[in-house]
């Protein structure tokens, strides 16, 4: 059975691939600009629930990486630390990343009612196709993502309940080493990750504008 990290680092190189993709919508992002519709306001909003896929990964994982489980003495924030490292033990993450998470059949209703027509209108047949192949992709990242939460969920859950064990136990070395063993497995993901949440941030950025202008 493959472990949960497994898992979850390779939901995280999937959502990476999707991301290589948007080079198609960057490539035409010129053409489009050309003939500016008020579709571009929607595509922006597209572009934000597809944010929030990459992000809620991106964020469960490093509340658990990010802490910082120096002794007591040592470290102002230890309170909050394990407090977050308690909450992770629960489990409770998961109903918060389910609710985080972007809404995929949001973005193909968006495509089908507005971006599509104006694809249509402003690129070629071929053109309009790669970008019809993209959207129909993103519209099935939805079971992908729950699986993804899941197994997220359950390896964040198994990590930190063992953390917290050796902090109870005083044992802080090994458990700071638990952290850093797990960000070095997780580091290329998150990379990953972090590219194609920048992709998705510049091309909001330009179809904002293009909304403005209409």
């Amino acid at each position: 059975m493959t472990d949960p990290l497994t898992l979850t680092i390779g939901a995280a190189e999937k959502l990476s691939a999707i991301a290589e993709r948007l080079g198609v919508l960057e490539k035409l992002k010129r053409k489009l600009m050309k003939q500016p519709d008020a579709a571009s306001a929607k595509l922006e909003t597209a572009l934000i629930e597809m944010s929030k896929i990459y992000g809620v990964l991106d964020n469960a994982v490093n509340d658990y990486l990010s802490l910082w489980l120096t002794a007591h003495g040592e470290n102002p924030k230890w309170r909050d630390e394990v407090n977050k490292l308690r909450r992770l033990a629960s489990g409770r993450h998961e109903v918060e990343m389910r609710r985080a998470k972007g809404d995929c059949q949001k973005i193909w209703s968006i495509y089908l009612a507005y971006l599509k027509p104006w694809f249509s209108r402003v690129l070629d047949g071929q053109e309009s196709e790669e970008l019809g192949v993209l959207f129909r992709e993103l519209m099935h990242v939805d079971s992908e993502m729950v699986a993804a939460i899941e197994a997220t969920s359950a390896w964040l859950t198994v990590e930190a309940t063992a953390t917290l064990h050796l902090v109870q136990q005083k044992d802080y070395d090994s458990a700071d080493r638990m952290v850093q063993e797990a960000w070095t497995s997780w580091e290329p993901a998150a990379k990953a990750l972090r590219e194609g949440m920048k992709k998705l941030y510049d091309l909001r950025a330009s179809f904002i504008s293009v909304s403005a202008a209409v």
